[in-house]
């Protein structure tokens, strides 16, 4: 949780052939380690080796325990993800389907497990440009989250931001700016104020504002946006420079 992803690839890539010495290459146990390091890769934008590690875990996991256990759902997220990351939308919104439906016929339809995929396979929708089902599907990720962790709690944001994401594509800037400000207010709760993660949510309603001709409020969000830049990265980071050019556009 550091973030030395070569320092983790290289204990996991020592890890792997010990695990599967000891195991045999398809056991339960490599299946773990090839997962972690398929993570790993993952998070350093090498998703031609993280597909090919995910999809050897899948086999191992499917094997170990049939197609449709909860364990392969986790798995057929993951390499969901990686799909959706390459653009290859149409084989992730099949693993995402499958992986709900697993998750929701092992816990039951509202079981927090089912909201990731939901979530993500809402993602897709969106980048699909099919926008009123990525609605739906964020909708009911919304409805899951507010039962089991509350309504003020930080995972509720992201799909009040996502919610709020789609509805801004379709012009619905007024629907959009009560996510956004919802959202808004969580982060705050959980986060402070002046943390990274609200500087980006404070940059779409600033851009929604921006769309209704209220350039004054655009302004004054898009530059308490750009002070939390600054403050977290520096006043030379190519993450300001984005902040600058949007409160440029306003004055222009």
């Amino acid at each position: 949780h550091q973030g030395d992803y070569d320092q983790a690839k290289m204990l996991y890539q020592r890890a792997l052939p010990i695990v599967q010495k000891h195991y045999g290459q398809d056991h339960v146990a490599v299946s773990s380690t090839l997962t972690n390091l398929a993570n790993v890769l993952q998070h350093q934008g090498d998703y031609n080796q993280a597909k090919v590690l995910y999809q050897r875990a899948i086999r191992i996991v499917q094997k170990h325990y049939g197609r449709d256990h909860v364990a392969a759902s986790s798995a057929l997220n993951n390499l969901a993800n990686v799909l959706q990351h390459q653009g290859d939308y149409n084989q992730a919104k099949v693993l995402y389907q499958r992986a709900i439906r697993i998750v929701q016929k092992h816990y039951g339809r509202d079981h927090v497990a089912a909201s990731s995929a939901l979530n993500n396979l809402a993602n897709v929708r969106q980048h699909q440009g099919d926008y009123d089902q990525a609605k739906v599907l964020y909708r009911c990720a919304l409805g899951i989250k507010e039962k089991h962790y509350g309504e003020d709690h930080v995972e509720v944001s992201s799909t009040l931001t996502n919610l709020a994401n789609v509805h801004q594509r379709q012009g619905y800037h007024d629907k959009a700016k009560e996510f956004y400000q919802r959202a808004i207010r969580i982060m705050e709760k959980h986060y402070g104020e002046d943390h990274v993660e609200v500087s980006s949510t404070l940059t779409n309603l600033a851009n929604v504002h921006q769309c209704q001709g209220d350039y004054d409020k655009a302004k004054v969000l898009h530059e308490r946006g750009l002070r939390i830049m600054e403050k977290h990265y520096g006043e030379d980071h190519v993450e300001v420079s984005s902040t600058l050019t949007n409160l440029a556009n306003v004055h222009q």
